[in-house]
């Protein structure tokens, strides 16, 4: 059982990394894009922007049209997946100290965990191909329609 709790463990560590990296792009995003908010943040991002729900930042980026569908899907996809892990899978699925009875878990820890290391490691090498200061000019439109393009644009989007 043990190595079922710590492969959860791992898909938690994951999908903080996954939150981390989100909200931190979706900020630099926001403060390319507009530009007041970059000057009223001063360049940072509040703790207060570090404290919104992801889902919500997906469905607002829905909303605006920012965001490829597909990439949308995988996005709320991961976010659900991740909390019925944390918060609902016992209640659903109760559990055993019996490890072949525990194996849909695993699968689904296992599961949750590579899916947040795609999108993480696909947001991270959107980033660092278009994010540099000295290519500001020449990628800020690429920058500002980030979530329509990175799935396109790395390797990242096999999923």
């Amino acid at each position: 059982m043990n190595h079922i709790y710590a492969e959860i463990g791992r898909a938690v560590i994951a999908s903080q990394t996954f939150e981390i990296c989100f909200i931190a792009t979706s900020e630099g995003v926001r403060m390319i894009a507009d530009p007041d908010y970059r000057k009223n943040t001063e360049g940072y991002i509040s703790d207060k922007a570090w404290k919104q729900r992801a889902s919500e930042i997906v469905k607002g980026l829905a909303k605006d049209g920012a965001i490829d569908m597909g990439l949308e899907k995988r996005f709320l996809d991961l976010i659900e997946n991740r909390n019925v892990l944390i918060h609902r899978w016992v209640m659903t699925h109760g559990i055993s100290d019996d490890p072949d009875k525990e194996q849909p878990l695993l699968t689904f820890a296992k599961t949750v965990h590579a899916e947040a290391d795609a999108l993480t490691l696909m947001m991270a090498e959107y980033m660092i191909k278009h994010a540099y200061p000295e290519k500001y000019a020449v990628d800020q439109a690429r920058m500002v329609n980030m979530f329509n393009l990175m799935h396109v644009d790395t390797k990242g989007s096999e999923g």
